[in-house]
């Protein structure tokens, strides 16, 4: 391996100060949705970040749909529990009892029907199901609404969106886990009453994409993006203010590169949560347009859960995958390395056009990472865990540059 590599990693772990766009984010800002006031603090910030390290800076604007809640409430037999509803939850005011599901899973749902009641179902940790799927199948069997249980207890609740198309057929919430398990043995003594009141408003909001450019005359650009939007109930340190300190991280480093044979170019990506929409509209009115020609995109999301499996994702590109091997034994990096597709991040967009992606993250999937609730906080990180995530991938990007661009 060269001296470039090496230089790169040194330079990381030799940084003081890696949390810092963290807490700025977390704690000067707080959450962040796409289009909101907040969401063009984070965006400030990002670009003054860049312009520190003399990059070439501009944004990228973009329209998506927004949705709100006006109206709101959730009862358990009058008693009021912590809730809030899905990003695009169906409007509806109703009563009704509950069917229980603990494991949703396709063959949980097969041949079952909720006609008339409320789907009571929890969420998983891991690769279970995702609640878009657990909500269509909810509407399938006949419910009237869906009714998703918290996985971490302590009164938490966590948000997401719960539809890819549009407005849900039918109300959708998220209770607490002690809610939901109250909820689950009144059900089982001989049925009880819950009552939702939803009611969401749609409208259009401005998203802005941050660019930070390392101009070296090639004809070619990488690009390398982390999401820097949240949901509404939470500053989102975790999801994803690691993936926003490793992205300027790594600008700042290599702007400091005098040999680089190919432009780089870094991007804060807004709207990730509400489906990648800030990428798709970069990748289809930059990319697509050929005003830039990307041989490989590289995204950072979710990448230092202390004590989690770090892992590396290649999609689109045997050769990198081959290369990346290499480098985690030479070095003997603490990840894994596969060829998932990158799917539910700013990575998809391009994988969709056929151009490489490589995605890492670190995530602890039997444990809460506090993803989408309002304790996804800084003091839950550590600056270890940051600065060997951001190294791995200084290294990874290092490489791939030794590997094509000497």
């Amino acid at each position: 391996m060269t001296n470039i590599v090496k230089g790169v990693i040194s330079e990381i772990w030799a940084s003081k100060q890696i949390l810092s766009p963290i807490i700025h984010l977390c704690d000067k800002i707080g959450p962040r949705p796409s289009g909101s006031d907040a969401a063009d603090q984070a965006a400030d910030f990002i670009q003054t970040e860049f312009e520190i390290g003399n990059l070439i800076t501009s944004t990228h604007e973009f329209t998506h749909n927004s949705w709100s809640p006006e109206e709101f409430s959730f009862a358990i037999e009058n008693q009021t529990f912590p809730a809030i509803p899905f990003n695009l939850s169906g409007n509806g005011q109703l009563s009704g009892d509950c069917y229980y599901i603990a494991n949703p899973s396709k063959k949980a749902f097969e041949h079952a029907r909720f006609d008339g009641k409320l789907l009571l179902a929890e969420a998983s940790h891991g690769m279970g199901m995702h609640r878009t799927e657990i909500l269509k199948k909810a509407v399938e069997g006949g419910a009237i609404a869906y009714i998703q249980v918290a996985k971490t207890p302590g009164g938490i609740v966590e948000t997401g969106i719960i539809s890819t198309k549009g407005i849900a057929e039918i109300p959708a919430v998220c209770i607490s886990y002690e809610a939901g398990h109250f909820l689950r043995r009144k059900s089982q003594q001989g049925g009880v009453t819950v009552t939702i009141n939803v009611k969401g408003k749609v409208g259009l909001a401005i998203g802005k994409n941050v660019i930070g450019n390392i101009n070296t005359g090639s004809d070619e650009t990488i690009i390398l993006g982390a999401h820097y939007d949240t949901w509404e109930n939470g500053p989102g340190a975790f999801d994803n203010g690691t993936g926003i300190a490793t992205l300027l991280k790594l600008a700042e480093v290599y702007s400091q590169l005098e040999q680089l044979k190919v432009n780089l170019q870094f991007i804060a990506f807004s709207a990730e949560e509400l489906g990648f929409k800030g990428s798709t509209a970069y990748k289809k009115e930059i990319v697509e347009s050929r005003e830039v020609s990307v041989p490989l995109m590289v995204n950072f999301d979710c990448t230092a859960y202390p004590r989690g499996q770090r892992t590396i994702s290649v999609s689109n590109s045997n050769a990198i995958n081959d290369t990346l091997g290499h480098l985690l034994e030479y070095f003997n990096f603490d990840s894994t390395i596969n060829t998932r597709p990158p799917f539910g991040t700013d990575g998809f967009p391009f994988y969709l056009s056929k151009i490489p992606v490589v995605s890492l993250e670190q995530i602890d999937k039997t444990k809460p990472s506090y993803m989408h609730t309002a304790f996804d906080t800084p003091e839950k990180l550590t600056e270890d865990s940051l600065k060997n995530s951001t190294a791995i991938a200084g290294a990874v990007l290092g490489e791939i540059i030794r590997q094509k661009y000497t």
